[in-house]
């Protein structure tokens, strides 16, 4: 995607088919990213953002506290 302010969001996921339907780990930049989220302060800087893809559900991935987005709700 091209950004208003030049800077790119590049987003790729090689192995998606409807068999790999699940997000087996996530890189950004280059380097490995377990959040369940993007911030919109780091896409418009430009960022890489590459799916792998698996056919089974990691149940693992994603499930650290720090990985859930910010909820008032757990305040």
């Amino acid at each position: 995607m091209n950004l208003e302010n030049g800077n790119k969001i590049v987003l790729e996921a090689p192995d998606n088919s409807p068999e790999n339907r699940y997000i087996g780990a996530v890189q950004f930049d280059g380097k490995a990213y377990t959040h369940n989220f993007l911030r919109h302060s780091d896409l418009v800087k430009g960022a890489g953002v590459r799916f792998s893809m698996r056919p089974e559900p990691d149940y693992t991935r994603g499930t650290e506290p720090g990985d859930a987005p910010y909820s008032f709700s757990r305040e």
